[in-house]
């Protein structure tokens, strides 16, 4: 079986244990430096398949929805397909092959939950116009509705416990592995203007997976102090904005710096950033921000 991951996960989400939960509601605070504040996504319109056409992502309608049952069936093989390779490395003799296939078999299912979101999901409404029927480069489908189709998924009552668990890591993973190229997308487009309408609740999905993946719960980290889950956290934050800010220099521009302030705010109190830290912060990654206008 291959297994090919578009993107790097930048969060350091590749670990053994599944996430307590993913959190797929956007957040409900906001910086005063944005567009408006940041409000709960109320639902999600009709995807359009692959291969629909390059539209961006509309106003979500209705939250009410099924699961497709090829969707179903696509999670449910991968899913299979990890159960009989975790069986076998019970009573595999080459133990290093049997965690290799676990591994792949792992890797697998989170692929097919984000081939399923995203040919789901339209177009980022953060894609420039004029870019969203290009072929030169892979268009970021729509993270609110990615979001949405991840919460069906995951909310989906035929799923075993373990099975559930399974999906719940997959997702954390993929939160992590699409997070820079959000960030870079939404980034370019606070930079390029004021967001309007659909714009601003795909704004407030990336923040969500923004906070998901530096504060998010982890199961290794019960029992840890105060301290501990600060050190944790501070340190997946400075993986997020050095991949971020390093890819989006490589291309000769920088982080908005309004959306950096954003970002820090919506993750200062989960992690009790003092006002230290928050110069510290801004010392190490001002000179990779871009003017204040």
């Amino acid at each position: 079986m291959t297994v090919t991951r578009v993107d790097t996960n930048i969060a350091g989400a590749g670990n053994s244990a599944a996430p307590a939960g993913p959190t797929t509601g956007a957040p409900t605070t906001a910086d005063n430096t944005g567009s408006a504040n940041i409000r709960r996504p109320s639902g999600w319109t009709q995807p359009v398949k692959k291969g629909g056409g390059p539209a961006a992502a509309s106003v979500p309608q209705s939250t009410k929805a099924d699961l497709p049952q090829k969707s179903r069936e696509a999670i449910g093989q991968a899913l299979k397909e990890l159960s009989d390779a975790t069986a076998l490395l019970q009573v595999a003799s080459d133990q290093a092959a049997a965690e290799t296939r676990v591994k792949g078999a792992r890797a697998n299912v989170g692929q097919v939950i984000a081939d399923q979101t995203n040919d789901q999901s339209q177009r980022s409404s953060l894609v420039a116009k004029g870019e969203r029927g290009s072929t030169n480069k892979v268009q970021q489908a729509s993270c609110l509705q990615v979001r949405r189709w991840e919460e069906m998924i995951i909310s989906d009552p035929r799923w075993s416990p373990d099975e559930k668990r399974e999906i719940a890591r997959a997702i954390f993973e993929n939160q992590g592995l699409r997070l820079r190229g959000e960030l870079e997308l939404l980034s370019a487009a606070m930079t390029n203007g004021r967001l309007k309408g659909i714009q601003i609740k795909e704004r407030d999905a990336i923040v969500a997976d923004f906070k998901d993946v530096v504060t998010g719960r982890r199961p290794e980290e019960q029992g840890k102090s105060p301290e501990e889950l600060k050190t944790a956290r501070l340190g997946r934050l400075h993986v997020v904005l050095d991949s971020v800010t390093k890819k989006i220099e490589n291309e000769g521009q920088k982080l908005n710096p309004y959306l950096f302030d954003w970002l820090i705010k919506e993750v200062q109190l989960h992690l009790d950033l003092s006002e230290a830290d928050r110069d510290a912060l801004l010392k190490k990654y001002g000179p990779r921000l871009g003017p204040r206008t």
